[in-house]
């Protein structure tokens, strides 16, 4: 199978050296891989070590000081190391992108692609997510990060950083977006914790927006529902009429996509927590696309919700095109094909099966058994258990589907994890 598309906050599909070869970008730990995706193989990695990282040993040193005193007892940890974000972006506007990171210790830290530091930032262990835009429409892009104290840091293009406390806010800031309207005015969206949806607007711009003490004014506020917590958060089109909604994913399984001017705009519910929502962009294939942890999933495009179940763990589907049903079982580790209660073959994985489907995905009248491991992969067998295809996922399947997304009437694979979509070519046998 051949990676054709990611969409991710740990992940991307990018020719980073404009050679007509995308690599895809990776995180684990410390650490970003640059690999092929058609062979799977490391061509590129550096580990961050971001300069400031000074600071956040003190911060912490000082932190256990004023609880345990004279007892104080140190251990090394790697759990604050661990990059959960990262984006690409011309920052500079010398037309080639940088590497902009979070890290789980709160350092914010941007990187060209050979690994060279350009700087690093240091301000509080609370800074929970980031995004990328011309906030003071000077030209150049900034980093807007949010802190759960709600402190508002902006990184401009070398580093220089200036911060602001939201007033009049309640709760603790979870996500954050930034957008421009139609007449390019630009605009700060802040997810709360507790549900609570904040609509901002600008009041300065260019140097006028440093020097100011009010940056922010609030246009808008929105009540969500307060049965879960956010795990989504994405901007999209939802219903044609050129104004992006915001899309919230919550940990029950509800779903809202909220207008910025008139508020909740339209609601639904999944059956499990969210795994992500990403927007589609294709030929046959746009709107907003939502999964839970069950599998269950949605794509919602103007005015149509196009509703995906979960397939049950125990079926009968003519899988073979004899025109005689099978009897198929999914176990935790474990796939059975039956035909009147004689086993056929079975597939079995050291790992736990964490995604399926059985569909045909090459229009041969056969379906193919789809496969999704909690080892991070996804593996295709053929109608009589051969295995066909394999490859390692950069997140757990949650959601596995086999849909044309560009009509050219071949099927590609969408597999989608905790917060990203994978989108793969699958082989033609």
């Amino acid at each position: 199978m051949e990676l054709i598309d990611i969409i991710s906050d740990r992940a991307k599909l990018y020719d980073i050296y404009g050679d007509g070869s995308p690599k895809l970008i990776t995180i684990k730990l410390s650490n970003i891989f640059f690999s092929d995706p058609k062979t799977g193989k490391v061509v590129k990695k550096f580990t961050i070590k971001p300069k400031v990282e000074k600071h956040v040993v003190e911060y912490e040193r000082n932190l256990l000081r004023s609880i345990s005193g004279d007892s104080l007892i140190e251990r090394t940890s790697v759990s604050g190391e661990i990059i959960i974000k990262f984006d690409l972006a011309d920052i500079n506007n010398d037309g080639i992108v940088e590497i902009v990171l979070l890290r789980a210790d709160g350092i914010m830290a941007c990187y060209d692609t050979y690994g060279k530091e350009l700087w690093s930032v240091y301000k509080d262990r609370y800074v929970v997510d980031f995004c990328i835009s011309d906030i003071d429409s000077d030209g150049y892009p900034e980093v807007v990060a949010i802190s759960r104290m709600g402190i508002i840091y902006i990184i401009n293009r070398k580093g220089k950083v200036f911060s602001f406390t939201l007033k009049n806010t309640y709760g603790s800031p979870s996500h954050i977006c930034c957008y421009h309207e139609q007449d390019g005015s630009p605009r700060v969206a802040v997810l709360m914790r507790d549900g609570l949806l904040y609509f901002f607007g600008v009041t300065h711009k260019g140097k006028e927006f440093y020097k100011k003490e009010e940056k922010l004014e609030i246009l808008n506020t929105v009540n969500l529902p307060k049965t879960g917590e956010p795990v989504a958060f994405c901007r999209y089109d939802v219903d044609g009429d050129g104004v992006q909604e915001l899309i919230v994913g919550l940990s029950d399984g509800a779903v809202a996509i909220v207008n910025p001017s008139s508020g909740l705009l339209k609601s639904l519910r999944l059956e499990d927590k969210i795994a992500f929502a990403v927007p589609l962009k294709y030929l046959n294939l746009t709107g907003i696309f939502i999964g839970d942890w069950l599998g269950n999933a949605v794509i919602i495009s103007k005015s149509t919700i196009t509703r995906f179940d979960a397939p049950s763990k125990r079926s009968r589907l003519d899988i073979d095109g004899d025109g005689t049903r099978e009897d198929i079982s999914v176990m935790a580790k474990r796939i059975v094909v039956r035909r009147e209660r004689q086993e056929l073959f079975s597939i079995e994985g050291r790992n736990y099966i964490s995604a399926f489907n059985i569909c045909d995905i090459n229009n041969d009248d056969c379906m193919e058994i789809l496969l999704g491991w909690n080892s991070r992969s996804i593996s295709i067998y053929s109608c009589d258990g051969r295995r066909i295809s394999a490859i390692s996922t950069t997140t757990v399947p949650r959601v596995i589907l086999a849909i044309d997304i560009d009509g050219d009437q071949k099927k590609e694979l969408l597999c989608g994890g905790d917060g990203a979509l994978e989108i793969y070519r699958p082989p033609i046998s």
